[in-house]
């Protein structure tokens, strides 16, 4: 079932359009924007509080056996607001800084340097972060996205806003791409959104090789591609699996991805699977991430491992 909602004003999402991996925003080096576009100057460098390198979408799935060791993170809480990026480094890092009680800003960039404009799970990370602290639901603001945040359980859950899925007609070169034929496929935002691709049930997506910038040859879309298992869940509707490329971006191959989760669960509920979702990412790493569609909102969630702590 979905997790439990403590209703606030501040329930209502502002969702960019076109949420992807990629370039983050028009923030400059001197200037923050909130969610309520009131500048916020950057006077000083701001103080490291805490930092934490964690794991997001990580865990067992006692149905299969099989094992994620999630997406890595570094998350930085900062004692205020900062414009600078962080030297490019070998995982996700992000920023995160109170604004009020309970809601904070995040910004996250990708290994190769590049800001992201909406990051699942570095939002996932600073989340189980700041939770452990406020002990209460909160809010993460991440661009012109806000996001309310909660644990439950061992879970951290994220709330997002739906989005538009439109069916496309297949393009005849994806089946060459991924030495698979295409069962249908979808666009989710802008020309360099998402592409979802869904492949036969039960398909062995590992044997699919990383597109790399061939896919540029046929789209500027980040690519999702899906397929339902046959596997029954007790807690859940259904499982379906997945993988995420976007070369375009500054992501070969993504882990565990939320972003595309979010997606996936609209996806799937459309085509009859349910509410409530397990995903398996069967990247290399692995991911595994939980979803619950409700009226006008879609829940991602998934389990954090605090893997270091160093304090200030």
């Amino acid at each position: 079932m979905s997790p439990r909602v403590t209703k606030s004003s501040r329930e209502t999402v502002i969702l960019d359009a076109r949420i992807k991996t990629g370039r983050c925003g028009d923030q400059d080096e001197t200037t923050i924007r909130t969610s309520t576009d009131n500048p916020t100057t950057v006077n000083r460098t701001p103080d490291t509080v805490a930092t934490h390198t964690l794991a997001a979408f990580c865990g067992t799935l006692a149905s299969t056996g099989q094992s994620a060791t999630g997406n890595p993170c570094r998350v930085d809480i900062l004692s205020g607001p900062n414009a600078h990026a962080p030297p490019a480094a070998a995982i996700t890092q992000c920023l995160t800084w109170a604004l009020a009680p309970q809601r904070a800003q995040v910004r996250c960039w990708g290994v190769t340097g590049m800001p992201i404009a909406l990051c699942g799970h570095g939002l996932l990370s600073c989340a189980h972060t700041w939770l452990a602290r406020w002990q209460a639901v909160g809010t993460l603001v991440m661009g012109h996205t806000e996001v309310q945040c909660q644990a439950a359980g061992p879970l951290v859950w994220l709330q997002f806003p739906l989005v538009d899925i439109a069916t496309v007609t297949t393009d005849l070169r994806l089946a060459a791409l991924l030495d698979a034929q295409p069962l249908a496929c979808a666009h989710v935002g802008a020309a360099d959104g998402y592409l979802i691709v869904e492949l036969a049930p039960d398909f062995p997506l590992e044997s699919i090789a990383a597109p790399g910038q061939r896919l540029q040859a046929i789209t500027d879309r980040a690519l999702i591609v899906t397929c339902a298992s046959s596997t029954a869940l007790a807690d859940a509707d259904a499982l379906i699996h997945c993988r995420y490329f976007a070369p375009q971006h500054g992501s070969a191959e993504d882990t565990a991805t939320g972003s595309a989760m979010r997606i996936l669960a609209q996806y799937w509920r459309a085509a009859g699977l349910g509410p409530r979702l397990v995903a398996y990412q069967c990247s290399p790493g692995g991911g595994l991430l939980y979803s619950a569609v409700e009226d006008n909102a879609v829940w991602i969630g998934g389990k954090v491992i605090d893997q270091d702590q160093h304090n200030d």
